[in-house]
Order: C-alpha cells, then structure tokens, then sequence
C-alpha cells in the first residue's frame, strides 16, 4: 500500500529526519474509508477503514512548535482539512502548496469551488479574484491549478517577486518569439526582393519604368 511504499522509500534514502505517519489527514479525529489507486487515491464511503486525524491533533501529538511547509493534495477534500485547521495554520504561517482540483471538489465532496476560493481569499494573501481562480482551473487548466499560500507578510513578499519575475520572463520569451517571427518575415522579403530583380519580367520592364521616371 501506499504507506508501506512510502517507508521503503525513506528506508532506501537513508532519511532520518522523516517521520511517517499512517493517517489520513482530515477535517476530525476519527476513521474514514479510503480507495488506493496510486496518485489518484482518495477517501472513500466504502473504502479501506483507515485512522484518520486532523492537522490540530497532529501538531498537538508531536508538540510542534513550528510549522515551516504544508503541500495538500487529497483529492477535493482541502477546504475541510483547511476551515478546521485555520487556527493553526493563523498561528504558524506555513507556506502551504494546495492543488485546487475543481473535478475532485465537486465529485468526491461535493465542494463548491467558488465557495471554496472566496473562503482562500478571505484566509490568504492572494491579487486575483475567486471566479477567475475558478475559471482558470476551468478553462485554462486541466481541471485544476496549483497554488502557494501564506499570510507570512515576508513570504508573501518573496512570492509576490517571484510572480513578477514569471510573468517578466513570459514576456521576454514572448518579445524573443516575436523578434524571431519578424527576422524570419525579413528574410524572406529581402528573398522575394532579390527574385523579382533577378527575373525576366523585371528586366523586361526596366525601359517602362525609365521611361516612367521621365514623365514624372
């Protein structure tokens, strides 16, 4: 199964600063059915028993007095996991990698996305609106976008930068693809030029245009 993938993987690297943890993470404490497939898992009504536990009882279980980075991926189920975790997350200022998967919200529980990211909104530091999140993830994306989360004003900061350095670069690399395009439509001007010298119609025409040049 997937955690027992997941201690071989930390046994064969040697990682001793990784603790596993055989939960699925949630909304309460408790049990919750889960469906294994691979990358696609995700909780289930008839699935795997499985314990599951929220991030308030994890933090407590381990007396964590920090938390530096959080990345949810499960499938649809984030906003519960986040709205009953706020507390914490408003304590600790994580950067938190979250996928917003609009199929998963509205099929494995019935989130509404725009709900959802109004709630983002309302939580976080964000310079785009919830419908056109929602949009994105529709239109622009397969189904989904990833997102970076923070109310750390320094992080956000630092994203802030990092954002207009992406679109900074977009724009270089669209400028390079239109400075390239404009080369290629030179070239090939400068191309037809010397063929329409070098053609019989031209020099045919050549005592037509003198003539021409005369009478102006």
């Amino acid at each position: 199964n997937n955690y027992q993938l997941l201690l071989n993987n930390i046994q064969a690297n040697q990682l001793n600063n990784v603790t596993a943890e055989h939960y699925v993470l949630g909304e309460h404490d408790g049990e919750i059915g889960f469906h294994e497939n691979s990358a696609f898992g995700h909780v289930a009504e008839h699935g795997l028993k499985t314990p599951m536990i929220s991030l308030n009882s994890l933090v407590a279980k381990h007396k964590l007095d920090r938390i530096d980075f959080i990345k949810i991926d499960i499938e649809g189920h984030e906003y519960p996991v986040l709205k009953n975790s706020l507390d914490i997350l408003k304590k600790f200022n994580p950067l938190i990698f979250l996928e917003f998967n609009v199929w998963c919200q509205l099929a494995l529980k019935t989130v509404d996305p725009i709900v959802f990211a109004a709630w983002l909104f309302d939580n976080f530091a964000f310079k785009t609106d919830n419908l056109r999140l929602v949009h994105d993830a529709i239109v622009l994306n397969p189904g989904f976008v990833d997102l970076l989360l923070t109310n750390d004003p320094s992080v956000a900061k630092c994203l802030d930068l990092m954002m207009e350095i992406e679109l900074l670069k977009q724009e270089a690399a669209g400028l390079r693809a239109a400075n390239e395009t404009l080369s290629q439509e030179t070239i090939g001007l400068k191309t037809e030029r010397i063929n329409l010298y070098n053609s019989k119609s031209w020099r045919i025409t050549k005592p037509l245009r003198w003539l021409a040049h005369k009478i102006r």
